[in-house]
């Protein structure tokens, strides 16, 4: 008799990843091996499809070498110290100034980007650009041009062909004002004939189809459309990335349809960012410029009048003898003049200067400053605040929430302030060294008072005329000076590398193909391995052994469709007879304790063969010659004594209710030794009648009749009616059914019956088909049939 298991949970369903058998999942594939062809040819036709099918995308990109050296070069010598050139770049204002929409508009303008061609194919349409292209589009920049019309080019000739315009919500834009003009229609399908060369006016058009070439491939089928401005710099925008390889060495991509449109566009963004590179390095210079040529012009007029007033007095007067006393004189005064006069211009520009920053000064306000070399503090401080202004003006599309922007504005607020101060106090300086200057000017010219008239005169005509020379040739030294810095200026970015193409992105063929031949080889086994997953029932063997380990599995009885529902009489030499005399001699030692006479035959659902199993064990039991007799205790769907074909009506029921004696209803079948006790009538409450005592009366009176009782209990998975059997019989028989006894059914019903303890409980294995290790595998196919559909709720006719 088997041990009794601990018990565990009955809601718990058993782990199907345990009870996969990996090596029928391998027998599954080798057998079925066209599926893994068939899966393999459609992965492959999907792969191919999906490659011929994907616009491609290609790669390209530049490395160009970012400058920083803090300074601005020339420029920074010159102007002694005060580099208005330099900028203090860091990678994130690289970033922003590579990536703007300035520099991507910039970096796409005239190069053709407002019209997109196309090779019309099979499957897709492909972009071409440039040498690609047979013809160019011409297009009149004072007429609008219809955004959302494909223009599809047929030539018909090598002079020319048709256009055939289709659209819908087709609008009009204008490249010169860069926004729509008007809207056209919502849908547009009409052609036109062209001639190579000669334009193509309508309302909604304006255009030339011109020559590239000396012939065109009237075989080859194009189109074009037109593309607005902003539509360009946001595709653009969007391609382009921006990375740092080491150091200052900047790799620049960007990704597009037309790998020579790609080189193109990362060609105008190297010109792009050195253009704008330059422009602000020489904007100082500029600036510089500007502010020298006023001070020329305004010193050249005060220098042609103190010429003309001292020529004129020269005609009245000759030229007088100089005394070397006088020309001292003349000599100091200048000098002390000239001082005068510098800081007086530096004074004047200090007092705009600070007016201009109390006003919220601009960046252009501060190069004036160019020329306070005497005061390096506020040139420190001029330095910073160009540097703050001019990173605020690279983020001036920035949102003003961003912490970086407030940070600057709040840094070239703190500058100013301070710059405010530091002038005011330059400003107190210069008015001292004037004051001394005057001074000084004011004695000598106490001191020419004691010379002659006309000398007087003439020292005063000269000495003005001298002032004035030598402040315009002041001004034209610094602007030689600036002009020099400015031609000498090299941008800081280097193109280390021209723009090439990095190759296709999508669709990746190699790839593609090899993932589709993964996948057309792993479906199939993942088909295999969820088919075995989503198995509940027990189909082997071991399968039983393992889910129910600690009960004894008492015979196999093989499938065998051949014999009908009595193999044991039909074919009494078939294997399937010679299992149930096995069956039969296991019976007699399943207990050692006591001799085995009354065994009950179950299962957890109906047409799992208890019923076949009975009847051919009783009929294996009364072939020994003994008596046995065949109890119908499935009282509400019997089988077997149709199966045997005994036609009586009455039966246990009819006993247990009083209506029968014993005697009337045993039925001595045609089978030697085997005597059969019919259900009855279906009674209303079976449950009720099984656990009576006089039911339990009964038994034990058979006993001292019969050799061997054999019981076919109802399945007990599904009602209660065979519990109160397994008390009284000396053994219980469960039969388990191949490919239709479920895992977690089996589980909870065979923990239930330990529970109850019930007496030599064993396994029966039925409906097994022989493998090449034996009877351990199940099929779909079973020879006999039953069914309990009324009284169970199942509706089939099925094995008994």
């Amino acid at each position: 008799m088997a041990t009794k298991p601990t018990p565990t949970n009955k809601n718990t369903e058993p782990n199907r990843f345990e009870n996969m058998d990996y090596e029928r999942i391998l027998r599954n594939a080798l057998k079925h091996w066209y599926i893994f062809a068939i899966s393999l040819c459609i992965a492959l036709a999907i792969a191919w499809l999906k490659n011929k099918t994907t616009i491609p995308i290609y790669s390209g990109g530049t490395t160009v070498l970012l400058k920083d050296e803090g300074r601005g070069g020339q420029l920074y010598d010159l102007t002694q110290g005060f580099s208005l050139a330099g900028e203090q770049r860091n990678l994130e204002n690289l970033r922003y100034i590579y990536t703007s929409s300035k520099m991507i508009a910039y970096a796409t303008k005239g190069r053709g980007f407002e019209v997109s061609y196309y090779h019309i194919g099979h499957f897709i349409d492909t972009e071409i650009y440039g040498h690609e292209v047979c013809y160019k589009v011409v297009y009149d920049t004072l007429h609008s041009q219809p955004i959302g019309a494909t223009f599809e080019v047929n030539f018909t000739s090598q002079k020319g062909g048709t256009l055939h315009i289709t659209g819908k919500n087709i609008i009009g834009y204008s490249y010169i004002a860069k926004s729509q003009t008007s809207f056209y229609a919502q849908q547009i399908d009409t052609t036109f004939s062209f001639t190579l060369g000669e334009p193509i006016t309508t309302p909604m058009f304006s255009l030339t189809i011109a020559h590239t070439r000396d012939w065109v491939d009237t075989t080859n089928k194009t189109k074009f459309n037109f593309n607005t401005t902003q539509s360009i710099t946001a595709q653009w925008a969007n391609s382009v990335n921006f990375r740092i390889i080491s150091g200052t060495v900047a790799s620049i991509t960007a990704n597009g349809t037309n790998p020579y449109k790609i080189q193109t566009f990362l060609r105008g963004l190297n010109e792009a960012t050195v253009k704008h590179n330059l422009d602000k390095k020489n904007e100082t210079a500029t600036r510089t410029l500007e502010f020298i040529k006023r001070q020329i012009y305004q010193t050249s007029d005060s220098l042609n009048a103190a010429t003309q007033r001292l020529k004129q007095f020269k005609q009245r007067n000759g030229i007088a003898a100089r005394k070397d006393y006088a020309s001292e004189l003349d000599q100091r005064y200048l000098n002390y003049n000239n001082a005068a006069q510098e800081l007086n211009i530096k004074k004047q520009n200090l007092i705009k200067l600070k007016q201009r920053i109390s006003d919220g000064g601009q960046l252009e306000d501060y190069f004036s400053a160019a020329m306070f070399d005497d005061h390096p503090l506020l040139q420190q401080y001029v330095k910073q605040i160009i540097e703050a202004q001019q990173e605020l003006y690279k983020m001036k599309d920035e949102n003003d929430n961003n912490p970086y922007k407030k940070e600057a504005i709040d840094n070239e607020l703190l500058l100013a302030a301070n710059m405010r101060t530091i002038i005011s106090q330059a400003i107190e300086l210069y008015d001292q060294k004037i004051a001394e200057l005057n001074k000084q000017m004011t004695q000598i010219l106490a001191e020419s008072g004691h010379m002659p008239d006309i000398e007087t005169e003439a020292f005063n005509l000269e000495r003005e005329y001298n002032i004035q020379d030598a402040v315009y040739t002041f001004l034209l030294q610094k602007e030689s000076e600036t002009l020099i810095a400015k031609a000498s200026n090299t941008a800081d970015n280097e193109v280390l590398q021209e723009p090439f193409n990095m190759g296709q992105l999508t669709p990746n063929t190699s790839k593609n193909y090899s993932t589709a031949t993964t996948i057309g080889l792993l479906l199939p086994i993942a088909f295999f391995v969820i088919i075995e997953f989503m198995n509940n029932k027990i189909r082997t063997l071991k399968e039983l052994k393992k889910t129910i380990p600690n009960l004894s599995v008492i015979g196999i009885i093989p499938q065998d469709s051949n014999v009908g529902d009595l193999p044991t009489i039909n074919a009494p030499q078939a294997p399937i007879s010679e299992s149930f005399r096995t069956l039969r001699t296991k019976i007699k030692y399943i207990s050692a304790d006591k001799e085995i006479q009354t065994i009950a035959i179950s299962s957890c659902n109906p047409s799992e063969g208890k019923t076949f199993c009975a009847i051919n064990i009783a009929i294996s039991f009364a072939q020994t010659g003994h008596k046995c007799l065949l109890m119908n205790y499935d009282l509400r769907r019997p089988r077997a004594e149709k199966a045997i074909g005994i036609t009586q009506k009455i039966g246990i029921t009819d006993y247990l209710v009083g209506n029968e004696n014993l005697e009337n209803i045993i039925v001595h079948s045609d089978i030697p030794n085997l005597d059969v006790l019919p259900s009855g009538t279906i009674p209303p409450n079976p449950s009720e009648l099984i656990t009576s005592d006089k039911n339990r009366e009964l038994i034990e009176k058979l006993k001292n009749d019969y050799k061997t009782i054999i019981i076919d209990t109802a399945p007990i998975g599904c009602v209660a009616d065979g519990r109160p059997l397994e008390q009284i019989t000396d053994a219980f028989i469960f039969v388990v059914r191949a490919n239709k006894t479920e895992y977690a059914q089996l589980k909870e019903t065979i923990e239930s019956m330990e529970e109850d303890k019930v007496n030599s409980l064993c396994l029966l294995f039925n409906g097994a088909s022989k493998g090449r290790r034996g009877y351990y595998n199940g099929n779909y196919g079973y020879g006999y049939g039953y069914g309990y559909g009324y009284g169970y709720g199942y509706n089939s006719q099925k094995s008994i």
